[in-house]
């Protein structure tokens, strides 16, 4: 099935409340893709030419409305991370700027070599870890969990850091005005923290980010791992355009909480079925999804439910983008 249009001509009629060729289709691809690119994980992002060569091969072979690159921790040095949460006030914004992070110095090169070949047709999207998820990187995860009992104000301390840092993060990308953010704050899971601990200790850092990212994007997206049913009305009040569900979290059971609120995307399962299913399992699923979702409210993007693993057949992915234009091109139509 040939599109009728580009991802970023979808985009803005979406936003623009006008009709589509279909509804869109994104992966959380990272792993995948290298391994398409014939390249390691690792090798795939060490370089800007790798990682820009990754997202558009991917782009250019499956047709997915978004390229995507990520910021996911701070730089690991012995002299400006820390062992305990007493040492939070040895943090300093000034170790972590841009000319001294190679990872932020790589990821920009990465976005000018994308931008020049297809910045005019495609969805660039840019990946931030969420406050909790980059405080888990700056002292061991223990530390941090045990923190929120033990010592709150020190991890409110260390929360405000990590929250400054991600704004002048956004600060510092400015001039790429045509960016998209994608929030992903794994550590806020379900799985590993209650909802009121994430009212807490996540929902006021999480809105002062978004709130500071509204001047320089249209869109932006939040993920977060695992079962997060007893949350999603937390989501909505970080302000986020769209949140992207775990597999999880049912699909219908999200439109009737918070479609009427953000855009949902989601939520086909990453080892059940693209890993170790076969295609036509990957189709029954996709259409189970639009079945679910496609007339939420404010939008339903199609999306794998997690990372998509490095050894997912290619046949899986081919599938899946084919059940995703067949199923969101009738989807468009009864819209």
């Amino acid at each position: 099935m040939i599109d009728q249009m580009t991802p970023l001509e979808r985009k803005k009629a979406l936003i623009s409340g006008k009709r589509v060729d279909r509804l869109p289709i994104t992966l959380f691809h990272p792993e995948f893709a290298a391994k398409y690119a014939g390249l390691s994980y690792f090798d795939s992002h060490y370089s800007a030419e790798n990682l820009a060569y990754r997202e558009i091969n991917m782009y250019r072979s499956f047709g997915l409305d978004e390229i995507a690159l990520m910021y996911v921790k701070l730089p690991k040095t012995s002299s400006n991370l820390i062992q305990k949460l007493e040492e939070v006030h040895q943090l300093d914004l000034a170790d972590y700027t841009l000319d001294k992070d190679r990872r932020q110095q790589v990821n920009r090169e990465a976005l000018d070599r994308i931008y020049s070949e297809v910045g005019q047709e495609a969805v660039i999207s840019y990946g931030l870890s969420g406050p909790l998820t980059l405080a888990q990187g700056v002292l061991p995860t223990k530390t941090l969990m045990k923190g929120l009992i033990k010592t709150p104000d020190l991890v409110h301390e260390l929360l405000q850091f990590c929250t400054d840092f991600l704004k002048y993060l956004v600060d510092s990308l400015a001039d790429y005005s045509f960016l998209q953010y994608f929030i992903y704050d794994p550590v806020a899971s379900g799985s590993l923290i209650s909802s009121k601990t994430y009212e807490r200790f996540c929902l006021p850092y999480t809105k002062q980010l978004i709130d500071h990212m509204r001047d320089q994007t249209d869109t932006i997206n939040m993920h977060i791992c695992g079962n997060t049913s007893d949350r999603l009305d937390l989501f909505v009040q970080t302000g986020i355009d769209g949140f992207s569900l775990d597999q999880e979290v049912d699909l219908a059971f999200a439109k009737e909480s918070i479609g009427d609120s953000v855009a949902l995307h989601g939520n086909v399962d990453p080892v059940t079925t693209l890993l170790l299913g076969k295609p036509k399992d990957v189709e029954l699923e996709v259409q189970t999804c639009f079945e679910k979702a496609q007339d939420s409210p404010k939008g339903f993007i199609l999306r794998s439910g997690c990372g998509v693993p490095y050894r997912v057949p290619t046949e899986n992915i081919e599938a899946f983008v084919q059940a995703g234009k067949k199923y969101g091109s009738q989807a468009a139509e009864a819209l």
